[in-house]
């Protein structure tokens, strides 16, 4: 094979291995668990969205977390008729712990139910099943 042959194949090769590094850091990076070992208190997601400090693939992931923690404590929860308000999310000063507060309501009769809790996240990164065990679960919730 001629030389520049050899060239053009190993830089289409190099060019190959740096894209997909670059995409795998990129999906790794939006799917991680913010602070996940700090011992910091950060406030991730405000009530009013004033702050905003997740990706939106991690926040979805803490709505669903949320929603199947309350479904978990709740026995099957049906979420019929409920429409999901504002999500408050905080980092705790324990490390893999976070605080949620999810707020839900009926629309039609203007009703709103807080739901607060503690999860101790087990995984660094939010992508798949949520692997988490509740610390401290309040819902006001109708049964």
């Amino acid at each position: 094979m001629r030389f520049w042959i050899k060239i053009v194949i190993l830089i289409v090769t190099l060019d190959f291995l740096i894209v997909f590094s670059i995409y795998k850091w990129y999906e790794g990076w939006i799917w991680e668990t913010p602070y996940y070992n700090s011992h910091q208190r950060v406030e991730l997601v405000s009530d009013d969205q004033a702050v905003h400090r997740l990706t939106s693939q991690q926040y979805y992931a803490f709505v669903r977390l949320t929603k199947y923690a309350i479904k978990q404590q709740l026995h099957n929860y049906n979420f019929q008729g409920l429409h999901g308000y504002t999500i408050e999310i905080w980092k705790t000063r324990q490390p893999h712990v976070y605080y949620i507060n999810y707020v839900c309501g009926t629309v039609f009769f203007n009703q709103r139910f807080s739901t607060v809790m503690d999860v101790r996240i087990n995984s660094v990164t939010l992508k798949g099943q949520p692997h988490f065990k509740i610390v401290k679960f309040i819902s006001h919730l109708p049964q």
